[in-house]
């Protein structure tokens, strides 16, 4: 290793080191603020009143989410050639939540989906893949601040407002850029879009075939829809979460409050989002009245329900379905079908 090396790794090992000393920071400093707000008897008794049918509702809500996103992902592979199975995609979306428990941001998780998605099936372009991963997630953070916007001025307190003018204005960056895929020149130089790096510029370059495709803006659209539906039921979920601690708080509030904290939480400024959730829970509730110890219960029992569901993830990872071996695939594997995207027109190389 030569020194220039030696020293960028040592740089590279620092930055990680201290960038989780900042994430440990964040979590414990949000936990030492909400061990002040709230008091840890009354949070016990919240906790105390769960009433197991509507948790179970939860859990129907949230699972029924996410088999729908996982779906969505199997509809934006196939615009690329891929079939993946259906009992596949789904492992594979809860191998990911297992992993955003630990690798920061819900990225991490998302690398080893592509990774898996590679090792599913032969007629999957791992650089195909990740475009579509990213995608996916481009289209559920559109979702959420769709149902912000729409949620927020129907039943947030005009104090809380200041937030769904951010969101509105990010969604209007986000569609005035899909515009400007949709209207701008196929690529064709085997290159991604100019100005923007690899996987990004990738991930630009599908969405821009796909919207200037008939087949692939029907695909899109599907593909949001089923995103949409989900993030819908996992907003419900909260809801039911809410009414199994008694709160009467009506579930329109909850169609801003979960999505606003689905998006903090994503955030590497914490770890696995501890805290954060919970004070956001605590701040838009406590505007509608909800104490500061029901709304914690709301948000510790979604962390307990949300990590329930990862742990699925941790089956699918200690006992992974048999597929083609990870030498066995290539990222220039041709598709088995005609895709609506391909490879050459968006600089897969």
């Amino acid at each position: 290793m030569t020194p220039a090396s030696s020293t960028a790794s040592s740089r590279a090992l620092w930055k990680r080191r201290l960038f989780q000393l900042v994430r440990w920071g964040v979590t414990l400093g949000v936990g030492g603020w909400l061990l002040q707000k709230i008091d840890l008897a009354s949070l016990g008794n919240a906790l105390a009143r769960t009433q197991l049918l509507w948790t179970a509702a939860a859990v129907a809500s949230i699972a029924l989410g996410h088999l729908l996103y996982s779906e969505a992902a199997g509809l934006l592979l196939r615009t690329t050639g891929a079939n993946v199975p259906r009992p596949r995609l789904i492992a594979n979306h809860f191998l990911g939540l297992f992993f955003s428990l630990f690798l920061p941001s819900g990225v991490g998780g998302d690398v080893v989906r592509v990774i898996d998605l590679g090792k599913s099936s032969a007629d999957v372009s791992i650089p195909a893949a990740g475009s579509m991963i990213l995608i996916q997630r481009i289209l559920a953070l559109i979702a959420a601040l769709e149902l912000i916007v729409i949620a927020m001025p129907l039943a947030a307190p005009p104090v809380a407002m200041s937030a769904a003018w951010i969101c509105g204005g990010i969604l209007a960056a986000f569609l005035l850029g899909a515009l400007a895929l949709a209207i701008g020149p196929r690529n064709r130089s085997g290159e991604p879009i100019p100005g923007t790096q690899k996987p990004l510029g990738r991930a630009l370059g599908y969405t821009r075939n796909l919207l200037q495709s008939p087949d692939g803006r029907r695909s899109l659209l599907l593909a949001s829809v089923l995103v949409l539906l989900s993030q819908s039921l996992l907003v419900i979920g909260p809801y039911f979460v809410g009414r199994s601690l008694g709160l009467a708080t009506a579930p329109l509030h909850y169609f801003y409050i979960a999505p606003l904290a689905a998006i903090a939480v994503t955030a590497p400024v914490s770890i696995n989002g501890i805290g954060i959730r919970e004070a956001i829970y605590i701040h838009y509730l406590g505007l509608v009245g909800v104490s500061n110890a029901d709304a914690a219960a709301v948000g510790i029992e979604l962390f307990l329900l949300n990590t329930l569901f990862a742990a699925l993830g941790g089956l699918a990872w200690l006992f992974p379905a048999a597929g083609p071996t990870a030498d066995a695939v290539s990222p220039t594997t041709g598709p088995a079908v005609a895709p609506v995207v391909s490879d050459e027109l968006v600089g897969v190389k």
